[in-house]
């Protein structure tokens, strides 16, 4: 006998109809934060809660676009490897469909950081990295 594991769309870490439902309900993201590590997003979260931002936390790309299309925070953090959609696929597709202007960082341990830039994102923040650093991206980018 041989077993064969295939992908399944209705995984936990992809729901798009729960995440749609949530969305609906949810209050205004100032900020989301898209990283598949959830230690590093809970970090990241309850840096910006303490800073006094709202922020939506999402764990793969796909759930991440549909927050964004929902609640236009005035800030995106992105993690590149993600389930279902990367951080650079949601970068560009973002900048697809018309959000120009909103700042998208994307943190990645990758070595090609410029090329993410050419693809449009804000700036590119390198893993590992110091919280700092993320506070100095939102004083950067977000209105007090």
């Amino acid at each position: 006998m041989i077993d064969i594991l295939l992908p399944c769309n209705n995984s936990p870490q992809y729901q798009p109809a729960m995440a749609q439902q949530y969305l609906e309900t949810a209050q205004p993201f100032d900020i989301i934060v898209a990283d598949d590590e959830t230690a590093i997003a809970t970090v990241i979260a309850d840096l910006l809660h303490e800073e006094g931002f709202s922020v939506g936390v999402f764990h793969d790309g796909a759930s991440a676009l549909l927050a964004i299309e929902a609640h236009q925070p005035g800030l995106v953090l992105l993690d590149n490897t993600m389930p279902v959609m990367t951080g650079e696929e949601l970068l560009e597709k973002l900048r697809q469909r018309g959000f120009t202007e909103l700042p998208i960082v994307l943190m990645s341990a990758a070595t090609r950081l410029d090329e993410f830039l050419d693809k449009g994102a804000t700036e590119v923040i390198a893993k590992p990295f110091e919280l700092d650093k993320i506070l100095s991206c939102v004083d950067t980018y977000m209105q007090r």
